[in-house]
Order: C-alpha cells, then sequence, then structure tokens
C-alpha cells in the first residue's frame, strides 16, 4: 500500500530487526503512559516485544522507517484481533500513515479471521490525536476502567469491526 504524503510512504511487513530503530521516537511520545511496555526491544524476534504471535507492519519511506503498528489476534476469542501500538515518527504526523497503518492491520486482520478488532489505550491528552484518528478509522468507545493506569488516567476500550 502507498500513501501520498510529503514523502510516500509503503506499508509492508516489518523487516526482522527493522523496529529497533523506532524505539526512541517511540519511547518519546509513549514514556509514562503505561504503554512503553509495549515498544519494541532490542534484539526481540522481528523487533516485537509482545509476544511471539505479535505482527507488525512499518510504513517507510525511501529513506527510513516511519511509523509502525503492532496488532494480533487474540488467544482464546471467537474472530477478535487487536492492535496494541501505533505510533509515527514526528515528522510525519498528520500526512495519513498512521491512517495507512490502522487500514493495514484492520485488513491483514481481517485476512486471517479477525471480525472484531478492539484496543485499550490510556485516556492521555497528549493520546488525543491517535484517540482522533482511531475514531476515524471507525474504532468506538465501548467503556472505560477508572484509575487503570494510574490515579486518574483510565483505561479507554475501543472498538471496531476489521476491514
Amino acid at each position: 500500500m502507498t500513501i501520498a504524503a510529503p514523502f510516500a510512504i509503503t506499508v509492508s511487513p516489518a523487516a526482522s530487526g527493522e523496529l529497533e530503530g523506532t524505539r526512541a521516537w517511540l519511547w518519546d511520545a509513549l514514556a509514562g503512559t503505561g504503554l512503553e511496555e509495549r515498544l519494541p526491544g532490542e534484539g526481540d524476534a522481528g523487533g516485537c516485544a509482545i509476544a511471539s504471535d505479535s505482527l507488525a507492519l512499518v510504513a517507510r519511506t525511501a529513506f527510513e522507517v516511519v511509523g509502525v503498528v503492532l496488532y494480533a489476534l487474540v488467544a482464546g476469542t471467537v474472530s477478535c484481533g487487536t492492535i496494541l501500538l501505533v505510533g509515527v515518527a514526528p515528522p510525519h504526523r498528520g500526512a495519513g500513515t498512521g491512517a495507512a497503518l490502522v487500514s493495514a492491520a484492520a485488513v491483514d486482520l481481517a485476512e486471517r479471521g479477525a471480525r472484531t478488532i478492539v484496543l485499550e489505550m490510556p485516556d492521555e491528552e497528549r493520546l488525543s490525536r491517535g484517540r482522533s484518528l482511531l475514531r476515524m478509522q471507525g474504532f468506538i468507545e465501548e467503556g472505560t476502567v477508572p484509575d487503570y493506569y494510574r490515579d486518574g488516567v483510565a483505561l479507554v476500550i475501543l472498538r471496531r469491526a476489521s476491514a
């Protein structure tokens, strides 16, 4: 998939070790939110820190990786997928990169049998742009769990049908 942006962006599966270079800008965006534990770690298989069955897509320009989405089928459910993390490098935010990553993950999850996609995230002001992106991608808020991440920061549960 290629999208029009200041630089042409291509979305495709992450190559082994390719996510390690995303860690710095993802950390800057997520530190203190409770999501930093989901960051790709050094030396992880495929660069994915969550589980061996997690999947990763990256958005690339001709020069570098500028976005990542981590996602998986949810074990023990009937056709449910989850998006674990979406991140876009600061210079590429607002140009459609995040939307392309979420769309591509939804298509892949549907092809793997998911009918529903669930996403959990902190109700943090600094993540509001990401939450807006998810709403534009068809996610609806299903519920919240107060004080989940820390006092005053709820867990927000979002859902949408797969592609």
